[in-house]
């Protein structure tokens, strides 16, 4: 077993929306640093020290990660214009997401400690598949782009949670995830477009495990039992230290 400080790998969580994953994983980071583990919030990580609204800081994460590393970039763009948006601001949005997630996760791969990240380059996926009209050829581009730049150790924590409950917790909610789970969209449930998006990162998830299966731990667990955040982070600090 490792001691904790010299540990080093990136914890993503990927799950529908409602599933818990913020609560999660801000749980995880206490019941980690409890145990003496170097916790690194990698939302926090890419924040501009500087004084910039959230999109400009957005916008400087995604031209740091271009200007390091071009090809990578490029291929990111090519995954996002395969997509087929719905809109040039879909566009720019989900690319810019996109390019500042996977700069987070460049960045776990270089540095130490253990970054947690309740929605990281693989949400950032998701969100191109949830906008996308051409989501066919996401998978292939979105493993080509997660393969230049995967940890040595990246461990995905898949959260489990019935499209019911994710509903009725949504509809708790005020903001933009309340009104996922009542738009409609080409006929369809905003939410079970989601659901569909997420089948696609999952097919994404599998084949890098299958093409990096020295790198990538998947893990998963259910959320739908009622358990406290608290309680479900437990489960998963058990599964770390045992792979640790």
């Amino acid at each position: 077993m490792s001691s904790p400080g010299s540990v080093s790998a990136l914890i993503e969580f990927v799950g529908l929306p409602g599933s818990g994953k913020s609560t999660i994983a801000a749980a995880l980071m206490d019941a980690l640093r409890a145990r003496g583990y170097g916790v690194i919030d990698a939302n926090v990580s890419i924040r501009s020290q500087r004084k910039w609204s959230g999109g400009l800081q957005r916008l400087a994460c995604a031209a740091a990660f271009t200007a390091r590393n071009p090809l990578s970039a490029g291929r990111a763009a090519s995954l996002v214009k395969e997509s087929g948006q719905k809109s040039v601001n879909d566009v720019r949005a989900v690319l810019t997401n996109l390019l500042c997630k996977c700069r987070t996760m460049g960045d776990a791969g270089h540095r130490g400690g253990v970054w947690v990240s309740d929605e990281g380059v693989l949400h950032a996926v998701w969100s191109v598949v949830y906008r996308s009209t051409m989501a066919e050829g996401v998978p292939t581009a979105a493993v080509r782009v997660i393969r230049d730049i995967v940890p040595k150790h990246w461990i995905v924590v898949r959260l489990d949670v019935g499209s019911d409950t994710a509903l009725q917790r949504l509809r708790t909610r005020t903001g933009r995830q309340n009104r996922l789970a009542r738009d409609t969209n080409g006929g369809k449930t905003a939410y079970e477009n989601a659901a569909a998006a997420m089948r696609t990162v999952q097919t994404v998830i599998d084949e890098v495990s299958r093409l990096e299966p020295r790198s990538v731990t998947v893990i998963n667990v259910s959320n739908q039992d009622g358990a406290s955040a608290a309680k479900v982070a437990e489960r998963i600090t058990a599964r770390l230290t045992e792979l640790w």
